[in-house]
């Protein structure tokens, strides 16, 4: 989270919205942003293209009727969930808003009129359609009000749809940083200025690469074949004695390809340029490390060798015609994670303590292998269904109904059960970021325990949080948080029902990844979104893996994992029972309706 306005922003009080703006694109946009605030895989319109998708697939293999129910009708309820909230899609569809509901929720009973229903939608209401109305939207919120729960929930449409459209969420990130650092800042029109950054015009990238060309075979051939228009092999004699060569950095890759070919006799090492329309750096690094996957495919196949490392050092060409060190994205995002160095110490406090039983810790093992399988692979179809069969060795008991259920009842009652002790402990994160120590020890935040207390104790006109919403004061985002997660569980009513949309979340997306895992596996096929949702998919088992590990660093013994997991389901039902009751939260009752009947909860450090 960006804690502090920079230099270049004048008159901080009339930019408040276009700070917000700034700080929640970063967080939306970011690597490390933990999954409750992170930018969602979909809005309203896209899964609407979602559910043409699968349609179509479904027709395309002749299985409709099989799988009609089990792969679209959860998309449809997705779909409907709170759509007349979507104000501008409710604007586009105009007097058809109602027929187009209806129209959807009769076709969860037969598929005869589902796709005329998706046409005629996406006709009247599509993507190049709905990102204008958000970008207006974006702007004249911005402009123009102080509603910012509005602005989050369009900002996020937005940001989906040109995601959608093929920018990166690093590149996009990228742009508005850049735009913000560079400018001074002195109005809210330059929100337009920002988000003409963001018009969906290619450009051109161009790539000095330095790579071992061995997994590629006769690489030349390949490429002349198969990608006249965007590689093309450079001689080195050549390319030594271009003004391009005399520049610091090709001088660099210049460098090195020396020193590898001298060490490495039995490698064959090529510079080649690559150039490439593509929205931001990041899709254009994305799009080279996707075709040269492709140019190894083949030689692959008669050597039957898995290729290491094959990319070198790479450099971009920048607007000023000068060269820069740049990297290939990973397809899998930075994870905050814990300290490797502790991974020995848990296994030891397991074993030692015997706080597992065989049965337990051998799935255990057994997902860790496959965990490491997943992030060892270089294809997103077998990332993705390494990542689920991790899950499932974790998750699964043999029994009639199969290993899926298991997994959406674990990950489902898992989320359910830590989801508000989650969101405190990342709002407690950002509290302690944000203030010095000094201001904490004013407030009696000396820790997690102190800010729950905080938290509870004081109501929103008290003046302890009149306190901290001024030392936040800098920080719209924060400050508007607080606001909002206060009021939002302040009584049981609002904690029941923020668990209760977010397991519907949850069990929908789980859906999704199910369809991903089978569609790939069955078919071959990868699904739109799968470079997305295969990090969601990440995320799940990270957080399996945590509450395990929470459970056996506390001294808790667990005899099998499906009992945990069957455990956590029982809490979770009992919380709900307490809060079915309409109570305010007090210090008396504050661990109940937070956390329910699970007394150690508040000590697991999840986020």
């Amino acid at each position: 989270m960006i804690n502090d306005l920079s230099k270049k922003w004048d008159n901080v009080d009339s930019l408040e919205m276009l700070f917000y703006f700034y700080q929640l694109s970063d967080e939306l946009l970011g690597e490390s942003t933990p999954d409750s605030f992170a930018l969602p895989m979909h809005n309203k319109v896209t899964l609407v293209e979602e559910m043409r998708f699968v349609f179509r697939l479904l027709n395309n293999y002749r299985c409709l009727d099989e799988y009609y129910k089990k792969y679209i009708c959860p998309i449809i309820d997705e779909f409907l969930s709170d759509l007349s909230r979507d104000y501008l899609v409710k604007n586009i569809l105009g007097k058809k808003f109602d027929s187009f509901v209806n129209g959807f929720k009769s076709s969860k009973e037969s598929p005869k009129w589902f796709g005329n229903w998706v046409e005629s939608f996406l006709n009247i209401c599509s993507l190049d359609i709905y990102e204008k109305e958000c970008r207006k939207e974006v702007v004249r919120l911005v402009r123009d009000t102080n509603d910012k729960k509005k602005l989050n929930e369009i900002l996020i449409n937005y940001y989906v749809c040109l995601v959608s459209f093929g920018y990166s969420k690093q590149g996009i990130k990228s742009i508005i940083k850049s735009f913000f650092r560079q400018n001074e800042i002195n109005s809210l029109n330059q929100i337009e200025n920002v988000l003409s950054l963001l018009s969906r015009k290619e450009k051109n990238f161009e790539f000095l690469i330095l790579l071992k060309t061995n997994a590629t075979g006769n690489a030349g051939n390949l490429w002349e074949n198969f990608s006249k228009d965007k590689v093309s092999n450079i001689c080195v004699e050549d390319f030594r004695n271009t003004d391009v060569a005399k520049m610091d950095e090709v001088k660099k890759l210049i460098k090195k390809y020396d020193q590898q070919v001298a060490k490495n006799a039995k490698d064959s090492y090529s510079i080649i340029s690559y150039k490439i329309d593509a929205l931001d750096y990041f899709s254009a690094a994305q799009s080279f490390d996707a075709d040269y996957k492709f140019f190894q495919i083949f030689p692959q196949y008669y050597s039957h060798i898995p290729y290491t490392k094959t990319v070198d050092y790479i450099l971009l060409k920048r607007d000023d015609g000068l060269y820069t060190s740049v990297y290939i994205p990973y397809l899998l995002k930075s994870r905050k994670g814990g300290d490797s160095t502790k991974a020995g110490d848990n296994i030891s406090n397991i074993v030692k303590n015997k706080l597992m039983g065989p049965a337990a810790f051998d799935s255990f093992v057994q997902a860790m292998e496959m965990h490491s399988e997943a992030i060892e692979s270089r294809n997103v179809k077998t990332i993705l269904r390494n990542f689920w069969i991790a899950l499932e060795s974790l998750c699964s008991v043999p029994s009639e109904h199969g290993s899926r259920e298991d997994v959406f009842n674990a990950v489902g009652s898992l989320s359910q059960k830590t989801y508000i002790l989650k969101t405190l402990r990342i709002l407690h994160r950002q509290v302690t970021q944000c203030l010095k120590n000094e201001y904490l020890e004013e407030l009696n935040i000396r820790d997690f325990n102190g800010f729950v207390m905080f938290f509870v104790e004081n109501n929103i006109e008290s003046e302890p949080f009149k306190k901290l919403f001024s030392l936040c004061a800098g920080n719209i985002l924060l400050r508007s948080r607080l606001h909002i997660i206060k009021e939002t569980y302040g009584d049981s009513q609002g904690i029941l029902n923020s668990i209760k949309k977010h397991a519907e979340r949850i069990e929908w997306h789980l859906k999704r990844l199910y369809r991903m895992r089978n569609i790939a596996t069955h078919l071959g096929l990868k699904y739109p979104g799968m470079e997305v949702a295969v990090n969601h998919l990440h995320n799940y088992f990270d957080y399996v893996v945590n509450y395990i590990l929470c459970k056996t660093d506390n001294g808790e013994y667990i005899h099998s994992l499906p009992g945990l997991f069957f455990d956590a389901k029982n809490d979770v039902g009992v919380h709900l029972s307490l809060l079915k009751n309409r109570e305010t939260l007090t210090k008396d009752n504050y661990i109940d309706l937070l956390f329910g009947s699970d007394k150690e909860m508040q000590k697991y450090s999840l986020e």
